[in-house]
């Protein structure tokens, strides 16, 4: 009687078991079924190729000279700052020690203060 008990027991866990597994399987591959579509149909699928047409037109005008509303002159060519986007043009004084206050402020009186011991520009 005790044998036919555990029998059955194991007999039931096994089925229980690889229906577990194949519920598994089955959650799997829905979960990547459309990845796996769409990689298939991508692969599968004809190249297309697309002809890009630009017409220029004769009534724009392309100049090559600068005018001299757009010509840049640099405060300090050997140590300054230019931004293009703001049109911010400084001089930068060099090696202010950041930890005194009114040394620091007399250099941003007349530009960018770079702080004493840190790096220069390609350092």
């Amino acid at each position: 009687m005790l044998k036919e008990e555990s029998k059955f027991k194991v007999g039931y866990l096994k089925y229980l078991g690889i229906l577990l597994l194949l519920i598994g399987f089955v959650v799997i591959l829905l979960t990547y079924m459309p990845v796996i579509k769409a990689y298939v149909e991508y692969y599968f699928a004809p190249k297309q190729v697309e002809e890009i047409k630009v017409e220029i037109s004769t009534k724009e005008e392309i100049t090559t000279d600068i005018r001299k509303d757009t010509e840049i002159v640099f405060v300090d060519k050997n140590f300054g700052l230019y931004i293009p986007k703001i049109k911010a043009n400084a001089k930068v004084i060099r090696d202010v020690d950041p930890y005194d206050k009114e040394e620091y402020t007399n250099a941003l009186i007349y530009g960018v203060a770079h702080a004493k011991g840190t790096a220069l520009p390609n350092e």
